[in-house]
C-alpha cells in the first residue's frame, strides 16, 4: 500500500509568451511538458495548474534581497476557482 503525504502537494508551471498577464490568453491544458516550477528571474508569466484541477497565471512583478541575504519575489496571480477552466 502506498502511503500519501497529505501536505505533499505539487504544482506545475508552463512560462507564457508575454509579460501581460491581462493579453487575454488562455492556459493551455496541463500535459508532460508542464515543468515543476520557474527561474525566479522570469520576466514572461506563467500558467500554473495545481492538484485541485485549478489553472493560475502568475507574474513576477519585484524581486530583491534581504538584509540577512535571503531573496524573494513579489507577485501578480489571477487563480480560476473553476476546476479544469484554462480561461484567464
Amino acid at each position: 500500500m502506498q502511503l500519501i503525504d497529505p501536505l505533499s502537494r505539487n504544482t506545475y508551471f508552463y512560462i507564457g509568451g508575454s509579460s501581460n498577464l491581462n493579453d487575454g490568453v488562455n492556459s493551455p491544458v496541463q500535459d508532460a511538458s508542464w515543468e515543476f516550477g520557474m527561474d525566479d528571474d522570469e520576466n514572461n508569466y506563467a500558467f500554473l495548474y495545481d492538484e485541485d484541477g485549478h489553472y493560475s497565471k502568475l507574474k513576477i512583478i519585484e524581486r530583491g534581497v534581504a538584509n540577512n541575504g535571503v531573496a524573494w519575489v513579489k507577485v501578480e496571480w489571477f487563480y480560476n476557482n473553476r476546476i479544469g477552466d484554462t480561461k484567464f
